[in-house]
């Protein structure tokens, strides 16, 4: 996602009747679930994903002891 200059981006939770607001959020939890990363750029203005492929661990089984 590449946008104008604006303020850092921030995961929210929109409601259930918003239609917009989830992106960042679910990217988020797709990261979490997985065990990726993301970020953004120093401006605010690209957001960026990287999420495992293939045989790798998922989030959830790094998490268990």
């Amino acid at each position: 996602m590449t946008a104008p200059e604006t303020p850092e981006p921030q995961p929210t939770q929109a409601a259930a009747s918003d239609e917009s607001g989830r992106g960042l959020f679910l990217v988020q939890m797709l990261v979490q679930e997985l065990g990726g990363d993301w970020g953004f750029s120093h401006r605010g203005t690209t957001v960026w994903c990287r999420l495992p492929i293939g045989g790798q661990q998922t989030g959830r089984e790094r998490s268990q002891p």
